[in-house]
């Protein structure tokens, strides 16, 4: 039985492959007795604080990414003068100042990927979660619905024997029949009693397991007559092969950890070139000796210089060594 357990859970894995990735479910889905494995996939996923956690995480994760590889915000200076100083000579009486900072070049593109491969790599998180929980959802949906349907056909079978049975025993009773005749019906009804019955031993256990990956009490309602639909896909060993590397979470997180690494350490490399400042300086002078002087407008530029060599050259070696535990 776990053989076909396995081999339906490949199909509908392989089935799923065609489907785009869609966002947790809004509000809370309800479940019936009529509900297939789909509508319990869609309520696993809308009731698993695990998954919604990790979908918070990569939203978070690409707002973060849509706000990086931007420049940093300009500084708004206002001066103005308390203490006049027109005896000696001093006019001016507000001040004026805007200044933008810009990164050396390719630093915020290398912000923009860092922030681009975090996105990445939490969205591969979400789907190995959802696809872990999808996985055991149907494990247990299709133990559960084989052992209903086994317990179906064992419950036809005994009721076949029971008729069996019946014609034997009168034939017996009129010696058209042999005991060892009687004797064999009856024992493999009492086989097929004894294998119900191991069977309705397993039959809650299956359904409290399928609750408990629903996030719901181990008695709640399942499907009666759970039914297993499985799409005929023609599909070779490499295609089957490409898109189970291509969709692989693991190798998607692989991935984006070591193109964040690679981006981070093109990043501290970057700390060892300057930056620099664009700054715009409006000077509002006021009346000396009856005469208004003009207000003057300046322009200036600033540098910021990286000397402090040994921090850089320590958080450039930690960046390798990060990108090569990565790699």
């Amino acid at each position: 039985m776990r053989m076909i357990i396995l081999g339906c859970i490949l199909a509908a894995t392989i089935a799923g492959f065609a489907q785009p990735d869609d966002p947790i479910t809004a509000g809370k889905a309800s479940l019936s007795e009529a509900s297939n494995l789909a509508a319990l996939i869609k309520f696993a996923e809308s009731q698993n604080p695990g998954l919604q956690s990790d979908w918070a995480k990569w939203q978070a994760a690409t707002q973060q990414a849509n706000s990086s590889g931007k420049l940093p915000n300009p500084t708004i200076t206002y001066g103005y003068m308390a203490q006049s100083l027109r005896d000696f000579g001093e006019t001016r009486e507000n001040r004026f100042t805007v200044n933008q900072g810009f990164p050396w070049f390719g630093t915020l593109r290398q912000q923009r990927k860092i922030a681009d491969a975090e996105a990445n790599r939490e969205l591969a998180r979400y789907e190995r979660t959802k696809r872990d929980l999808h996985f055991r959802i149907k494990a247990s949906y299709f133990e559960y619905a084989l052992i209903r349907q086994k317990l179906a056909i064992i419950s036809n079978n005994i009721q076949l024997m029971q008729d069996v049975e019946e014609v034997v025993l009168a034939k017996f009773r009129t010696g058209e029949n042999t005991y060892a005749t009687l004797l064999k019906i009856q024992v493999e009804l009492e086989r097929l009693n004894d294998e119900q019955k191991s069977y309705e031993q397993l039959l809650p256990v299956t359904h409290a397991r399928l609750n408990y990956l629903l996030n719901r009490p181990a008695d709640a309602v399942l499907p009666v007559d759970p039914q297993i639909e499985l799409d005929t896909i023609a599909i070779d060993f490499e295609t089957l092969t490409a898109a189970l590397s291509e969709k692989n979470p693991e190798m998607q997180i692989a991935t984006a950890t070591s193109e964040q690494s690679r981006s981070a350490l093109q990043l501290v490399q970057k700390s060892n070139y300057p930056a620099f400042g664009l700054g715009i300086q409006y000077q509002q002078m006021g009346n000396m000796n009856g005469v208004n002087l003009p207000d003057p407008v300046m322009v200036s530029v600033s540098v910021s210089l990286p000397l402090w060599f040994g921090k850089n050259k320590a958080a450039v070696a930690a960046a390798q060594t990060r990108k090569k535990a990565a790699d």
